[in-house]
């Protein structure tokens, strides 16, 4: 099972008609960081500098547009919004790293002055004003191009990695992943990932780098049907390591002769990493939970609590080898509905299953909830941020995003506003 949203923004993307691969295009940046009033919104991705100190980076709700902006997380509670976006042209944030309350690194993808093709970009924060960036694009000429997810070691070293679209046959475009790299001063393509032999389209979902010296991105390749749909049992989990010289591809197979993809890594030290996706099971239409633990050497299988009929995990999030935090889907019946928020914890040895709060507008037989993202500041003090509503057929403005908080026991329902 595929999930229903990667993450808080990508709804957007599907509201505003883009391909359901790349982010949504929104407005260019402002030169503007005063405190704005709290809008009507959700925070979609965070990043945390210290036990109590996160920035979350958030998107209003309005169905046709993608207006975003930042807000600071204490640990228990939300503070004043501000550097709002103004919904004035065509731009879309999907990840944050932060240094600090007043230096931050985003990356998205911007289609400026309605250009048919999107580009990646990345925007720095200096706690007043944005400034804006445009690193280079993977080839000359591709449809699409966009970061799916930052890292930074230090202010002066950081990957983004993404996807770019090309055509291929009469199906339509299908994608390939690539990193660009920051030095401080500019960004620079450092890697276009190459499919497997047999498979057509590759992806890169995420990247943590501990160190300069040190990054691992996570994702997968695939080989699309005729239609150009990707056929998710054929998917292969890839991770790309940084060594600090070059780039080295290393598979993470699935566990059971299965067919899957990461679509999340976090990494505390070089040699001590894991990566969360899903797998088919075999000659299986359904999920399983996939994680892979690195040691600095190679990948291994760790099955996490496998909770719904269907589950795949979205998110993970480790401050230590002894603490991790995925969150994630499952399904309650065997038609695969309704969809519920899935969550498990690592304790260095064997994963958990974590009690999930149904928000309020995923209660009922028809409505669903999905957790997608979550950031830790601490073992004891992570915030997941998901999607509650009716998923089936009843349209991307009924759909409402929520927050939970983590305090070492089980996930609660947050306010994020």
């Amino acid at each position: 099972m595929r999930s229903i949203v990667v993450s808080v923004l990508a709804f957007l993307a599907v509201a505003a008609g883009l391909p359901a691969a790349a982010p949504a295009a929104a407005g260019p940046l402002p030169v503007a960081g005063a405190v704005v009033s709290a809008p009507t919104g959700s925070i979609g991705t965070m990043a945390c500098y210290g036990p109590k100190s996160c920035i979350g980076l958030g998107a209003f709700t309005q169905a046709q547009s993608a207006e975003y902006y930042l807000q600071t997380w204490d640990g228990s509670r939300w503070g004043p919004v501000f550097g709002e976006f103004p919904n004035s042209g065509n731009y879309a944030l999907s990840s944050i790293w932060c240094s600090s309350a007043t230096y931050c690194v985003a990356a998205g993808s911007t289609n400026a002055n309605g250009a048919a093709a999107q580009a990646p970009l990345t925007a720095t924060w200096n706690g007043r004003t944005w400034s804006a960036s445009k690193p280079p694009n993977p080839t000359r000429s591709p449809q699409w191009a966009w970061f799916n997810g930052i890292s930074c070691a230090s202010a002066k070293f950081c990957v983004a990695v993404g996807d770019y679209t090309w055509p291929w046959g009469n199906s339509g475009p299908v994608n390939e992943g690539f990193a660009d790299m920051w030095n401080g001063t500019k960004w620079t393509l450092t890697r276009k990932l190459v499919a497997r032999p047999g498979a057509i389209t590759s992806n890169l979902y995420d990247v943590s780098c501990p160190s300069a010296g040190s990054c691992v991105a996570a994702g997968g390749s695939y080989v699309p049907y005729t239609s150009g749909t990707l056929a998710d049992p054929t998917a292969v989990a890839v991770t790309e390591m940084w060594n600090g010289r070059k780039w080295t591809q290393v598979n993470a197979s699935a566990p059971a002769r299965g067919h899957g993809q990461l679509t999340d890594v976090s990494c505390w030290s070089g040699r001590g990493c894991v990566a969360v996706g899903y797998y088919y099971r075999h000659n299986s239409t359904l999920t399983s939970n996939l994680a892979e633990s690195w040691n600095g050497r190679r990948w291994t299988a760790v099955t996490p609590f496998a909770t719904g009929n269907s589950p795949d995990l979205n998110g993970v999030s480790c401050t230590s080898a002894v603490s991790c935090l995925a969150v994630g889907t499952g399904n309650d019946g065997p038609n695969r509905t309704p969809i519920r928020a899935i969550a498990d914890s690592w304790n260095g040895r064997s994963w958990k299953a974590v009690p999930v709060a149904t928000p309020p507008r995923g209660s009922g037989s028809h409505n669903g909830y999905e957790l997608a993202v979550v950031k830790c500041a601490s073992a004891a003090n992570c915030v997941a941020t998901g999607l509650a509503g009716p998923f089936h057929g009843q349209g991307i403005d009924l759909i409402y995003p929520f927050a939970e908080l983590w305090s070492g026991k089980s996930l609660k329902v947050i306010s994020d506003s």
